[in-house]
């Protein structure tokens, strides 16, 4: 994202766009690259900030989080779409319904892994394990 940006603002959008319309090695990878874009989730993130985080280290989360929005923002500008995944519908509402299972074991894993951190517990550590291959199982190829 940071280097397709970089050739954007360089004047080079309307090469991408070129190569993402005639080249099929470059129009899958901005295929894939939507595909881990779109999975990923920013509230999420800034939860498992606020849970596990020493308070010194939070900036780093809001800087990753602006990366990522830029360079989806990027995506989207080359493909010249409104939304990820917008030229396959059908694969944007089956991530959209996995996250209805992926979202609820996220936010539960963060809740683990304090539990974890503060009490090494077998029980706990057994329930973690379980939600990050619930978690890795309902993200799929990129789990």
């Amino acid at each position: 994202g940071n280097a397709l940006s970089a050739v954007i603002k360089n004047g080079g959008l309307a090469q991408l766009e070129t190569m993402c319309a005639q080249w099929p090695f470059f129009s899958t990878r901005l295929s894939l690259l939507e595909m881990v874009y779109i999975k990923s989730d920013t509230n999420i993130s800034a939860y498992f900030e606020q849970c596990l985080v020493p308070d010194p280290l939070r900036h780093l989360g809001g800087s990753l989080r602006k990366q990522l929005r830029s360079d989806i923002d990027a995506v989207l500008e080359i493909a010249n779409e409104d939304t990820l995944m917008q030229h396959l519908p059908r694969e944007r509402e089956l991530v959209r319904r996995r996250k209805a299972y992926t979202d609820p074991l996220n936010l539960l894993q963060a809740e683990l892994l304090s539990r974890y951190r503060m009490h090494q517990e077998e029980s706990v550590a057994t329930a973690l394990l379980i939600s990050i291959s619930g978690v890795a199982a309902g993200l799929r190829n990129t789990g």
